[in-house]
């Protein structure tokens, strides 16, 4: 694939035979809206090419590649996130209970598998890809949580059951989220220790849906103008711009970049 990949669950019809599930997409360059590219249901056919355990699904339109191994067809999975390293996809479904749980997928041949189950959902990677922040109620303590890729030595970071969308800044020090904070729903950032709560958001609307970019600015989902828009900030909070405007079919859901 090229070095632009995204991971998202499928919404039918926009990869027509595609089963539900997790797929792979290869990012047009230059970089542009996928539904302009392709705005009907793509065209797919079973091929031998493998990105993990094959044979996988490819769909192809306008010169763009969809991928989808056939262990990575779970119709419950959303929020998807790969590995800094590349090797394997994080995700949460209902497979095993009426709570949703945290899994993974490798994605290619030589990845190793890991078989854990944590208990909560979106999830994000450190930086090393050992760790991962997500929400959870494990334990009957909700709030934003850490722990090791095999859920060795859960910590909880956050006590406030509101807290979600966690992403772990690049730096390796921040944790961005979102919490619901008298009747709004705003942006936060506090250590990986626990430490330093400050928030980054105070405007009337919702702000949601952070992520980190590489060189550490955060873009977000925001309400704060009446209408759903994608923002920019700088790490501190400083610096807010409106991106782009967001079309209300759009889902933000995990970018990587490697």
């Amino acid at each position: 694939m090229s070095c632009f990949s995204i991971f998202l669950r499928t919404e039918q019809p926009w990869f027509g035979t595609i089963s539900e599930g997790i797929v792979a997409v290869d990012l047009p360059s230059p970089l542009r809206d996928i539904c302009q590219v392709q705005a009907d249901a793509w065209t797919c056919e079973r091929k031998q090419i493998d990105i993990g355990l094959g044979p996988s699904d490819v769909c192809t339109a306008n010169n763009i590649f969809v991928y989808q191994n056939l262990d990575w067809k779970v119709g419950s999975a959303r929020w998807t996130r790969t590995s800094p390293t590349g090797d394997s996809v994080v995700f949460d479904a209902k497979l095993s209970g009426p709570g949703y749980r945290i899994y993974f997928r490798a994605v290619d041949p030589t990845s190793q598998q890991f078989h854990f189950e944590i208990p909560g959902e979106q999830a994000s990677w450190s930086p090393d890809g050992e760790k991962l922040v997500y929400r959870s109620g494990r334990n009957n303590q909700a709030g934003l949580w850490i722990s090791n890729r095999d859920d060795s030595n859960p910590i909880r970071l956050t006590d406030n059951g509101t807290d979600s969308f966690p992403a772990w800044s690049p730096d390796g020090q921040t944790i961005v989220f979102s919490r619901e904070v008298q009747g709004d729903v705003e942006l936060g950032a506090i250590n990986v220790d626990g430490s330093n709560l400050r928030w980054l958001t105070n405007a009337r609307g919702p702000d949601t849906l952070p992520v980190f970019t590489p060189s550490g600015g955060i873009i977000f989902r925001s309400g704060r103008t009446g209408s759903w828009s994608i923002w920019q900030m700088n790490g501190d909070g400083s610096g807010k711009w409106k991106s782009s405007p967001m079309p209300r079919s759009a889902i933000l859901i995990g970018l990587s970049i490697g």
